[in-house]
Parts: structure tokens; sequence; C-alpha cells
């Protein structure tokens, strides 16, 4: 079946197809009715024994009717499976995103973009909170942000299930990038726990770099490179103003971080707006999301698009007539006669979309296919 490209505008993230995680692993479905394109979360059989509490969540969610929110379509099972479904946003995850400005040069202000990031999820998180719904595992990897800059917090209804799991603070970190610090009693994945997930984030945007391969009981060093960062950007009022927001947000040793979301949203408001202004850190970081420089940007081919799979179909080739010359009388055999020009043939009127179940193995986007080699 072929579908107007139009329905989809930009390749899913590179980490949305077969991405696995703590979560489960993921795959995509293009919904013919709807005509838009699902995320299907095949979630770890540990968490199909809480259905009932995910579906409770995913009703809250629902009913916030949130755009900065990803909401959940459907629960189904898949040879005993349970399948999440729920919207693709047309973005890249914050994760692809500052693992390519890592592997260049950045021009934008670290603490520019990461403030322009802070302004958005700590809003966010607090109108989640208002309902008591936490997200448990908050991270670059499910966090999307859209081809407007706008920020949206994504696998939103896991807050009540993964404490369950009783997984400990050395598989939260490595299997859920979830930073808790060590001695201050149990594991406690609360409201906290998300403004300190939010800082993390932050924190990587301001380094420019991701910090998952490091030790949580360092995040006090990190917070001093953060700081002196913000020390080039402003001076010495700036940096304090910044070390004293990540000391405080983040999990650190010995000491758990009891601050709100709204708490947290009105300090972060409060640095950008006096310190580096809030129009210029919202454009920071819609500009650290453009990670493909200017310079090498080219005009987008036609693209037949699928749910799964962008193929690019590039223009035919112009082939210039050559000019015409009188007629030669050659009695050489071992002359072949010229052939005539193969006549241009002209591209489909519009691009269209081919339903595709699964990609190839290894397939990548074309778009960020420069990022994994």
């Amino acid at each position: 079946m072929l579908m107007p490209a139009a329905l989809d505008v930009r390749p899913p993230s590179v980490t949305t197809t077969g991405f696995a995680d703590g979560l489960g692993r993921r795959s995509i479905r293009f919904d013919r009715e709807g005509g838009t394109t699902l995320e299907c979360l095949h979630v770890r059989p540990e968490l199909a024994a809480f259905e009932h509490a995910l579906r409770g969540q995913a009703q809250a969610i629902m009913g916030l009717d949130d755009e900065r929110l990803v909401r959940v379509r459907a629960f189904e099972r898949n040879d005993g499976r349970l399948v999440i479904v729920s919207e693709l946003l047309a973005g890249d995850r914050l994760s692809d995103i500052i693992e390519a400005r890592a592997a260049g040069e950045s021009a934008v202000s670290g603490i520019d973009a990461a403030f322009g990031f802070l302004l958005q999820i700590l809003p966010a998180l607090s109108a989640m909170h208002g309902v008591s719904v936490v997200h448990g595992a908050l991270g670059p990897g499910r966090i999307v942000l859209t081809t407007t800059a706008q920020v949206v917090i994504a696998d939103t209804i896991y807050g009540t299930a993964l404490p369950r799991l009783n997984l400990s603070r050395h598989r939260l970190w490595n299997e859920l990038g979830v930073a808790v610090p060590p001695s201050v009693g149990a594991v406690r994945l609360d409201a906290s726990a998300d403004v300190a997930q939010a800082a993390l984030a932050a924190l990587m945007l301001a380094l420019g770099r991701s910090v998952t391969g490091v030790n949580p009981g360092a995040l006090a060093g990190l917070i001093r490179e953060v700081a002196e960062i913000a020390q080039i950007r402003g001076g010495e009022s700036l940096a304090e103003r910044v070390r004293e927001f990540f000391a405080s947000t983040l999990p650190m040793a010995g000491r758990r971080s009891e601050v709100t979301a709204e708490q947290a949203a009105a300090d972060a408001r409060a640095i950008a707006s006096r310190q580096l202004g809030e129009d210029t850190c919202l454009a920071a970081l819609a500009d650290f999301a453009r990670y493909d420089a200017p310079e090498t940007r080219k005009p987008v081919p036609e693209i037949r698009r699928s749910a799964a799979i962008a193929v690019v179909v590039p223009e035919p080739p112009t082939i210039m007539a050559e000019p015409v010359r009188p007629a030669v009388v050659t009695t050489r055999a071992q002359d072949a006669p010229v052939p005539s020009p193969p006549t241009p043939v002209s591209p489909s009127p519009e691009a269209t979309v081919r339903i595709e179940a699964e990609p190839p193995a290894g397939y990548a986007p074309p778009r960020l296919a420069r990022i994994l080699e």
C-alpha cells in the first residue's frame, strides 16, 4: 500500500528502531487509519505484571492533554508479551543530538542550551507531578527535541512500576541511566529523582557530551567543570549561580535532593532571565539541535518515505544534447552508428510511503548515517 509522503516529515531517530534499554525493545508501525507513525515498546517481562498500574498512569497523562508529554495509544499483547503503543514524534532523541555534537565541534554555548532545555522540561515535569505521575527513568534517550525545538518527554508511565523491580543502584545506572547517590538509604524513584535526572540531562548539554559511562559518584567534578564553562560565558557571578543550581538538584553522595520541579523551574528561570536571557537560551537549544553544520547542508532530494525506512531517490541526471553535425559518409565497417542520447526519466510528481514491517538489520536513516560511520 502506498501513501503520500507528507504524512511524515523526518526519518525516525537512529535509536528508535531496534533500540533496547532497561524498559524494553522498540519497533515502529504505520497507522493506516490515522496516517501517523507509532512506536511500539515491547516491555521487559517484569514490567508486564504491573499492566494495571501502567494503564492508570497512561490515563492520567491522557487527561493532561499536554503536548510536552508523549501519550500512549494502546496496550497490546504479542506472543504473550506486553506491547505499549505510543506516538512517534518528528524529531530526535536528546541522546542522539548530544552524541552528534560530541563527535564534532559545536559553536553553541553549552550553558545557554542547557538552560533553554531546563526552561522547557522542568515545567513539563511539574505538570506531571501535579497529577501524581512520576517518570522514574527520565534520561536523554527518553526525551525528544521536535523539529520546532520543543522538548517532549517520552515513556512517562513507568514511575509506579519501576520501584517494584527492586533494581540495584548499579543496574539503575547501567540499564536505565538513572543516577542514585550512594549511602542515602533505600532507592527512591520519586518526583525529586525526576528533577535530578532532568538536571543530569542539562549537565550533559552544558558539557556537550554524555556522562552515562561516568560513575555517579563523580558528579561533583562534573559540576566544577560546568561552573568553569559558565565562568567563561558570564563571569564569576554566573558560575556561582550555575554551580549552586546543579549542586542542589543533582544526586550528590551522602545527600538526597528534595527540590521540586516547580522550585527548580523558578531557579532556572531566574538564572536564565537575569544573566543569560530566556530568548537567548531557547535559541541556543534550537541551534544545538541542528547539529548538521549549515555549510554541509544540501538541497533535500525527493524522498520515498517508509514508516520504517526513508529511501533517498536521487534526481535523474540531466543529459545535454550534443550539437548537430553534418552527416559523414564513411566506408569503414568498424565504425558504429552514433546512438541517440537517452531521454531523461522524469521523477514521480509526488513522493510515496512504502509500508515496511521492519527495517533491514544495521539500517540507519540517511540524514544521520554519517554519525554512525
